[in-house]
């Protein structure tokens, strides 16, 4: 498995982009686990760890633009309505 070079955080990285970069690590894990013919219980583990984190990315992400959306009555509805389709309310 290829390690990435350890590069410093930029400023400007939010702790959204700092889940979804760990996410996005995981991935190529389990992808790498798969040509490595790995258990098939360790990957279905790491596949439900990499779903957990991405869920956990997609939660703060969602609370930080309910507070962005929440200042504008038309961003409000716009957001609004993705909540509904998103969560089939």
């Amino acid at each position: 498995m290829k390690i990435a070079p350890v590069s410093k955080k930029p400023a400007s990285e939010t702790p959204v982009l700092h889940r979804l970069r760990r996410v996005r690590g995981q991935v190529d894990g389990i992808m790498e686990m798969i040509n490595n013919e790995r258990d098939c219980l360790d990957v279905i583990q790491q596949i439900l760890a990499a779903r957990n984190a991405l869920s956990r990315a997609g939660k703060e992400y969602l609370a930080h633009e309910a507070v962005k959306c929440s200042s504008s009555a038309s961003k409000k509805q716009s957001f609004d309505a993705i909540l509904q389709k998103l969560f089939a309310i």
